[in-house]
Protein backbone atom coordinates (compact mmCIF):
# COMPACT_ATOMS: atom_id res chain seq x y z
CA UNK A 1 0.00 0.00 0.00
CA UNK A 2 2.93 2.49 0.74
CA UNK A 3 4.19 2.26 -3.14
CA UNK A 4 0.89 3.51 -4.07
CA UNK A 5 1.09 6.44 -1.13
CA UNK A 6 4.43 7.14 -2.56
CA UNK A 7 3.32 7.38 -6.41
CA UNK A 8 0.53 9.56 -5.44
CA UNK A 9 2.51 11.82 -3.92
CA UNK A 10 4.89 12.43 -6.71
CA UNK A 11 1.68 12.67 -9.25
CA UNK A 12 0.47 15.12 -6.80
CA UNK A 13 3.72 16.97 -7.43
CA UNK A 14 3.88 16.68 -11.11
CA UNK A 15 0.13 17.81 -11.12
CA UNK A 16 0.55 21.00 -9.05
CA UNK A 17 3.44 21.22 -11.45
CA UNK A 18 1.35 21.63 -14.71
CA UNK A 19 -1.37 23.20 -13.57
CA UNK A 20 0.77 26.06 -11.74
CA UNK A 21 2.52 26.09 -14.77
CA UNK A 22 -0.99 26.57 -17.08
CA UNK A 23 -2.37 28.69 -14.29
CA UNK A 24 0.48 31.62 -14.85
CA UNK A 25 1.46 31.44 -18.40
CA UNK A 26 0.80 34.25 -20.44
CA UNK A 27 -3.00 34.24 -22.39
CA UNK A 28 -1.45 34.54 -25.62
CA UNK A 29 0.75 31.04 -25.06
CA UNK A 30 -1.91 28.56 -26.39
CA UNK A 31 -4.70 27.20 -24.40
CA UNK A 32 -4.94 24.10 -22.27
CA UNK A 33 -6.50 20.91 -22.81
CA UNK A 34 -10.00 21.35 -23.44
CA UNK A 35 -11.75 23.82 -25.64
CA UNK A 36 -13.64 24.99 -22.98
CA UNK A 37 -11.59 26.78 -20.04
CA UNK A 38 -14.11 25.69 -17.43
CA UNK A 39 -13.39 21.64 -18.34
CA UNK A 40 -9.69 22.27 -17.77
CA UNK A 41 -10.33 23.65 -14.18
CA UNK A 42 -12.88 20.96 -13.46
CA UNK A 43 -10.16 18.17 -15.02
CA UNK A 44 -7.30 19.39 -13.19
CA UNK A 45 -9.17 20.05 -9.76
CA UNK A 46 -10.76 16.26 -10.23
CA UNK A 47 -6.98 14.99 -10.52
CA UNK A 48 -5.69 16.75 -7.88
CA UNK A 49 -7.86 15.99 -5.23
CA UNK A 50 -8.29 12.46 -6.21
CA UNK A 51 -4.33 12.27 -5.96
CA UNK A 52 -4.73 13.76 -2.31
CA UNK A 53 -6.74 12.15 -1.37
CA UNK A 54 -4.69 8.81 -1.92
CA UNK A 55 -1.52 10.65 -1.03
CA UNK A 56 -2.30 11.69 2.38
CA UNK A 57 -4.90 8.42 3.87
CA UNK A 58 -5.02 9.57 7.29
CA UNK A 59 -6.30 13.76 6.29
CA UNK A 60 -9.57 14.27 7.01
CA UNK A 61 -11.44 14.42 3.42
CA UNK A 62 -12.56 17.74 4.50
CA UNK A 63 -9.08 18.95 5.19
CA UNK A 64 -8.13 17.89 1.65
CA UNK A 65 -11.62 19.97 0.78
CA UNK A 66 -10.60 23.21 1.90
CA UNK A 67 -6.48 22.97 1.17
CA UNK A 68 -7.43 22.65 -2.55
CA UNK A 69 -10.03 24.65 -2.54
CA UNK A 70 -7.72 27.37 -1.24
CA UNK A 71 -5.28 26.13 -3.49
CA UNK A 72 -7.81 27.37 -6.07
CA UNK A 73 -8.75 30.57 -5.14
CA UNK A 74 -5.42 31.70 -4.43
CA UNK A 75 -4.89 31.04 -8.06
CA UNK A 76 -7.63 33.23 -9.23
CA UNK A 77 -6.32 36.02 -6.86
CA UNK A 78 -3.12 35.81 -8.42
CA UNK A 79 -3.94 35.85 -11.75
CA UNK A 80 -6.24 39.07 -10.77
CA UNK A 81 -3.08 40.74 -10.01
CA UNK A 82 -2.21 43.69 -12.86
CA UNK A 83 1.34 42.38 -13.62
CA UNK A 84 0.11 39.11 -14.40
CA UNK A 85 -1.52 38.80 -17.75
CA UNK A 86 -4.54 36.94 -16.88
CA UNK A 87 -7.88 37.15 -15.88
CA UNK A 88 -9.21 36.57 -12.43
CA UNK A 89 -13.33 34.66 -13.23
CA UNK A 90 -15.06 33.47 -10.62
CA UNK A 91 -16.34 31.14 -12.68
CA UNK A 92 -13.38 29.28 -12.69
CA UNK A 93 -13.52 28.74 -8.70
CA UNK A 94 -17.55 27.54 -9.01
CA UNK A 95 -15.97 24.99 -11.85
CA UNK A 96 -12.87 23.72 -9.21
CA UNK A 97 -15.62 23.43 -6.29
CA UNK A 98 -17.66 21.33 -8.75
CA UNK A 99 -15.08 18.85 -9.17
CA UNK A 100 -14.43 18.57 -5.41
CA UNK A 101 -18.03 18.22 -5.18
CA UNK A 102 -17.73 15.39 -7.97
CA UNK A 103 -15.37 13.69 -6.16
CA UNK A 104 -16.19 13.34 -3.06
CA UNK A 105 -20.06 12.42 -4.09
CA UNK A 106 -17.55 9.30 -5.98
CA UNK A 107 -15.34 8.03 -3.06
CA UNK A 108 -19.06 8.46 -0.86
CA UNK A 109 -20.31 6.43 -3.56
CA UNK A 110 -18.05 4.01 -3.38
CA UNK A 111 -17.95 3.64 0.37
CA UNK A 112 -21.65 3.05 0.46
CA UNK A 113 -21.81 0.34 -2.55
CA UNK A 114 -18.83 -1.53 -0.34
CA UNK A 115 -20.70 -1.01 2.67
CA UNK A 116 -24.26 -2.27 1.07
CA UNK A 117 -21.74 -5.30 -0.45
CA UNK A 118 -20.47 -6.09 3.02
CA UNK A 119 -23.79 -6.04 4.30
CA UNK A 120 -25.12 -8.65 1.85
CA UNK A 121 -22.22 -10.91 2.46
CA UNK A 122 -22.96 -13.48 5.27
CA UNK A 123 -22.15 -16.50 6.74
CA UNK A 124 -18.52 -17.63 7.34
CA UNK A 125 -17.26 -18.24 4.06
CA UNK A 126 -17.57 -14.70 2.71
CA UNK A 127 -14.14 -13.14 2.13
CA UNK A 128 -15.13 -10.20 0.88
CA UNK A 129 -16.05 -8.80 4.20
CA UNK A 130 -13.29 -6.60 5.75
CA UNK A 131 -13.14 -4.10 8.33
CA UNK A 132 -12.67 -1.14 5.58
CA UNK A 133 -16.14 -2.24 4.26
CA UNK A 134 -17.97 -2.82 7.90
CA UNK A 135 -19.93 0.31 8.40
CA UNK A 136 -20.05 -0.39 11.95
CA UNK A 137 -16.70 0.31 12.48
CA UNK A 138 -17.32 3.54 11.65
CA UNK A 139 -14.16 3.89 9.83
CA UNK A 140 -14.14 7.34 7.54
CA UNK A 141 -14.38 6.39 3.46
CA UNK A 142 -12.68 3.09 4.16
CA UNK A 143 -9.03 3.94 5.55
CA UNK A 144 -8.24 1.76 8.49
CA UNK A 145 -4.95 0.80 9.81
CA UNK A 146 -3.97 -1.03 6.95
CA UNK A 147 -1.71 1.71 5.61
CA UNK A 148 1.08 -0.90 6.12
CA UNK A 149 -0.51 -3.41 4.24
CA UNK A 150 -1.64 -5.81 7.16
CA UNK A 151 -4.24 -8.16 6.68
CA UNK A 152 -7.45 -7.23 8.07
CA UNK A 153 -10.08 -9.65 6.72
CA UNK A 154 -12.53 -9.97 9.50
CA UNK A 155 -12.44 -14.18 10.15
Amino acid sequence: MRIWINLARFGLVVALAVISYYAFKPSGMGGGFFAWDKADHFCAFFVITGLAMVAFPRLPIPVIGMVVAAFGVAIELVQGLPFIDRDMDVKDVIAELLALGAIFGTVVAVYIRTAAASAACEGPNCVTQTRRTRPDLKIPFGYSNDIAGTDDRVR
